[in-house]
């Protein structure tokens, strides 16, 4: 029996990579409080996303639906707003659902089921990062550079620096950038500073869980850690994410409630997809509703949680820029195949290969035609690729004529009522000091 209606901290980093996390075998970050929610809750060793690719991963996460089931393409599509969340399946099980930061909703509906938002978002909400697969040799403006790596140190500049690229670029009458090489010394700081980062991040995660002891919610709180995908940190010198390697595709998943679930690792794969009816059954004390209002490729993580089996499949969709057709991934066992039209398949056992070094698509032929037959009974591969290409048709054709004209943005609005803060009089100075203070006096 669970205990009745418990709080939901779900903590969902941006890019971060499980093998980064001591909590997943890494020597060098430094993540104590993260490291403390592993030791006491269950972690996933197998998570993976859905799409490595922030928009996408997210709304499939919030909707428990493959990408290619709801448009979810890149990250510029947008999120139909008559899609349930579990922001939505939460409200409507009694809980206040409320969104501080990222969650790169594209279009109008910026709430997504969420009765609250702390803050606009980081990206913009409209449809301009929209692919365009039949020009991709074109490279738009918005799209990632090597800067983030190259740059990810001590910044060093002069004058004379300044002057002699001056010269060389007037004599030599180039018009394009050339790439810069990334060396040993440029992918070491972008590793330091990635740990940093995640140094950082476990920090916040620390205040919180202090807040959380502070009202007295710790024991009546899951915590849950995840990401959205993971990061190349210059593995096969790729960087970012946009691919199914390990590195890329796979997510920590880290549940936290002590008083429900006893420490545990679980080895299966399971995918953020399976978190909608997870916590739709916990809310529901266990029991999964008669019926979702949108059907789900997602299923619950109860009885992993519970040690008692649970699935081990995962399902996989890139359908975003740096592509030209469909690509998809297939997760059992210890097998894993990628699958695209525009390439050749490739098959990786994690076991033997855990770096994906040996492609045994074509000396594993039963594993492979097995895992084959799975991805065509998933995917009509034609018919998606088409969706996709109309998709970015429409979007384009949208975006550049709200780009003429008067614009409306569709980037959220916190709001901020200014009445509301501080000393005002509406209230007494004794009720508005009262209504400020905890804990409570009297």
């Amino acid at each position: 029996m669970l205990m009745p209606k418990p709080n939901f901290l779900i903590l969902m980093a941006d890019q971060l990579t499980p093998g980064a996390l001591p909590a997943y075998g890494n020597a060098v970050a430094r993540t104590p409080n993260l490291d403390s929610l592993a030791a006491g809750g269950i972690t996933f060793r197998s998570a993976y996303c859905n799409s490595p690719l922030c928009a996408p991963s997210r709304f499939s996460f919030m909707t428990g639906r493959l990408p290619s089931a709801i448009g979810a393409y890149d990250n510029a599509a947008e999120l139909s707003a008559e899609l349930p969340t579990f922001a939505h399946y939460l409200r409507l099980a009694g809980y206040r659902t409320v969104l501080s930061g990222k969650m790169h909703f594209c279009g109008p509906d910026q709430l997504h089921g969420f009765e609250e938002r702390l803050t606009t978002d980081i990206y913009p909400a409209d449809f301009g990062w929209t692919p365009d697969w039949l020009d991709f040799e074109h490279r738009p403006s918005w799209y990632h550079s090597m800067d983030s790596v190259t740059q990810a140190g001590p910044c060093v500049r002069t004058n004379q620096i300044d002057f002699d690229d001056e010269v060389v670029f007037r004599a030599k009458r180039q018009l394009f950038e050339h790439l810069q090489d990334v060396t040993e010394t440029h992918v070491r700081a972008a590793r330091h500073a990635y740990y940093g980062a995640l140094s950082y991040i476990d920090d916040h995660v620390g205040d919180l869980l202090g807040v959380l002891r502070a009202t007295r919610y710790a024991d009546h709180t899951i915590v849950i850690v995840l990401a959205d995908h993971g990061e190349m940190l210059g593995e096969r010198g790729l960087w970012y994410k946009m691919n199914f390697f390990e590195a890329a595709c796979r997510v920590p998943l880290i549940f936290h409630a002590p008083a429900l679930f006893k420490p545990a690792t679980v080895r299966q794969s399971i995918s953020l997809i399976d978190l909608l009816p997870t916590l739709v059954e916990i809310a529901g004390d266990g029991q999964a509703p008669v019926s979702y209002a949108s059907e789900l490729e997602g299923r619950s993580l109860l009885p992993h949680l519970h040690n008692s089996g649970g699935h081990d499949e995962v399902l996989g969709e890139y359908l975003a820029e740096g592509a030209i057709a469909p690509i998809v991934m297939i997760r059992t066992g210890y097998h894993k195949l990628i699958h695209s039209p525009a390439d050749p398949d490739q098959l990786y056992d994690l076991r033997l290969d855990p770096d994906e070094r040996s492609n045994i698509a074509a000396t594993a032929a039963d594993v492979a035609a097995r895992m084959q037959q799975r991805a065509r009974r998933t995917w009509d591969l034609d018919s998606l690729n088409k969706r996709v290409l109309a998709s970015q048709r429409r979007r384009r054709q949208v975006y550049a004529a709200l780009r003429l004209g008067r614009q409306t943005a569709w980037d959220y609005q916190p709001r901020f009522d200014a009445t509301q803060e501080y000393v005002r009089n509406d209230k007494s100075l004794e009720e508005r000091e009262a209504s400020a203070r905890f804990p409570r006096i009297g």
